[in-house]
């Protein structure tokens, strides 16, 4: 079965066509009137612009400067080679190469062309016209223009008037077509382009105007240009900027503005009188406190826009310096005494906004400019921070070390209880500058040792405390053994242990003497040198000794004068313990003394 559309449907596609025609029909209607008008303005133009040049060509026909009206055939202009005949009416497609242009020149220096019938022309022509006569003359801009209309006389009573861009019509009371005369007219409104229209009209209500002048007074421009300066430049604080500032008219001179005539010229200045010149930006590079640029621009009618900006600059940083205002030097740039440091600065245009100091590298305004070291340092800077009102900030330093303790000396003695002396060793410390120098190690030493002073690199001193070396006797001990003495191997008493040794006072001494190879005899006290050198320098050698005051004790027993080391209740020692010191015998027997020497410690 065949299906076919509903009346709804055909009803909608209707509806949808009838709109789109209702879109489109208008627009292409308006382009054709709109292409039909082009065609016509243009071969309009191409007319006119014939008739010009051809009353250019034949100035004897039509003197230049002099106002006139003239009627130039357009067949004039086809043998002139100006037009190409046939010449058509784009609207009508009519050839009108019969017609005639009427061309009428102002004394203004202006002319207005109008196609026309040949004989209408003529007869517009042969008639008075109204003339216009500008001051200043030509088309370029300027401020004002002052229009005379030059009345004609006319045969007839007609009223004069005109009208300003197709505003109210004025009528002149004081002109009458008998006599003619001249209207002033002053133009000073801005325009480009400003219809003056001015006619002889019949009186009461059916007149119809006899002449009729129209002419546009062009391109007067009254109102002053604009103009605003931009800066461009690195702000800081409190509106200062601390970098090279451009003064310009903005990116490719955009706050240039002019409304009708344009931008003649331009200038920036710090002068504030009027300056040109093309000049469409300056740079500020030295500091200021404040200074104000002026910008100036005119427009092609001659009236000046005046516009200005201040601005102030610092770019240099705020001075600054760390010193050392008080404190003592030792050695080595060491500081002996507590160092005192002072902050100074200063700004010479923005002034200072914040200052601070301490000891950390690290940005602190905590408005200080002393500070003091007080404490051992191998090395501390103090740093300085200025920041001035424009935002510019400085950092300065000054560093220092000090040392104000005393290096240390500890004495060790070692190898004592020897005969061979005493050593004297220095251990010297010192915890910031360090010890210049400790003294060696003293070895052998039977004597006191001085005290002796050492220095750190700051220069302060120390004291290695003076050592007492003592001299004294010690004696060797050891045990031995009990041995009981009988009568038959005793000397002396039998009723004690053992004999404690003996000591002598006096000797008799024995001695080889070499110069006689015999014997020589001395009484020495105490004891007998082995060698004894005479007061002649021979030497004599030692060969037997002899008590002969001595003070026997004994351990434990009963006194015999006739006790000696071979006696009974002695053993000799094998060996020998440790030192001991003391001249004892003691009544338990346990220890005796023997092989005394005089030892130091």
């Amino acid at each position: 079965m065949k299906k076919g559309f509903t009346l709804a449907e055909i009803l909608g596609v209707i509806v949808i066509i009838g709109i789109l025609l209702v879109l489109i029909v208008p627009a292409v209607i308006n382009r054709i009137t709109e292409s039909e008008d082009e065609a016509k303005g243009a071969t309009g133009n191409i007319i006119y612009d014939a008739a010009d040049q051809y009353i250019k060509e034949h100035p004897d026909l039509y003197p230049p400067g002099q106002s006139g009206r003239y009627c130039i055939t357009i067949k004039s202009l086809i043998e002139d080679g100006k037009l190409v005949e046939p010449v058509i009416d784009p609207s009508t497609g009519e050839d009108i190469s019969d017609k005639s242009v009427m061309v009428t020149i102002y004394t203004a220096g202006t002319s207005d062309f109008e196609l026309t019938e040949k004989d209408t022309c003529e007869e517009i022509a042969s008639v008075s016209f109204i003339d216009f006569d500008v001051t200043p003359k030509g088309s370029s801009w300027v401020k004002q223009r002052t229009v005379k209309i030059i009345w004609p006389k006319m045969d007839g009573d007609y009223k004069a008037r005109y009208r300003i861009d197709n505003g109210e019509w004025i009528y002149v009371d004081d002109i009458n077509s008998y006599n003619g005369g001249t209207t002033e007219i002053i133009f000073n409104k801005s325009s480009a382009k400003t219809p003056l229209e001015a006619q002889y009209v019949g009186k009461g209500e059916d007149a119809t105007s006899i002449t009729d002048s129209r002419i546009n007074i062009v391109n007067i421009d009254s109102v002053a240009p604009k103009c605003t300066l931009s800066l461009t430049g690195t702000m800081g604080d409190n509106d200062w900027y601390v970098s090279n500032v451009t003064v310009d008219f903005g990116d490719n001179r955009k706050n240039l503005t002019d409304d009708l005539s344009g931008v003649d010229d331009y200038g920036i200045s710090t002068s504030s009188s009027d300056t040109f010149g093309k000049i469409s930006s300056k740079v500020q590079s030295v500091d200021t406190d404040y200074i104000t640029y002026y910008g100036y621009v005119i427009d092609k009618a001659g009236n000046i826009g005046r516009c200005n900006t201040k601005l102030r600059k610092d770019s240099t940083k705020p001075t600054c310096e760390v010193k050392i205002t008080d404190g003592k030097k030792g050695n080595n740039d060491w500081y002996i005494t507590n160092v005192k440091f002072d902050m100074t600065y200063d700004d010479n245009l923005s002034g200072i906004q914040q200052k601070g100091m301490n000891n950390k590298n690290s940005v602190n305004y905590n408005n200080s400019t002393s500070m003091t070291l007080s404490s051992d340092t191998t090395g501390i800077t103090y740093y300085g921070f200025v920041k001035d009102n424009a935002g510019n900030t400085t950092k300065c330093s000054e560093w220092a070390k000090r040392d104000v303790t005393a290096p240390t000396c500890t004495p060790k003695k070692s190898n004592q209880y020897t005969p061979g002396g005493v050593t004297v060793s220095y251990r010297c410390t010192d915890a910031t500058s360090k010890v210049v120098s400790c003294p060696n190690a003293k070895t052998g030493l039977k004597s006191n040792v001085s005290a002796i002073t050492i220095y750190d690199n700051a220069g302060n001193s120390g004291t290695c405390a003076a050592q007492t070396i003592k001299k004294q006797t010690q004696y060797r001990k050891s045990t031995r053994s009990n041995r009981t003495c009988s009568d038959g191997n005793c000397c002396g008493w039998i009723n004690y242990s053992y004999v404690c040794g003996q000591n002598c006072t006096r000797w008799r001494c024995a001695y080889h003497d070499p110069s006689t190879v015999g014997r020589v005899e001395m009484i020495f006290t105490y004891e007998c040198p082995s060698i004894y050198i005479a007061s002649n320098g021979l030497r004599f050698e030692l060969i037997n000794l002899e008590c002969i005051n001595s003070e026997d004790k004994y351990c434990n027993g009963t006194y015999a004068d006739t006790c000696t080391k071979s006696c009974c209740g002695y053993t000799p020692w094998s060996g020998y313990g440790s030192w001991g010191t003391g001249n004892y015998c003691t009544t338990s027997a346990t220890y005796c003394q023997d092989e005394s020497r005089v030892v130091y410690y």
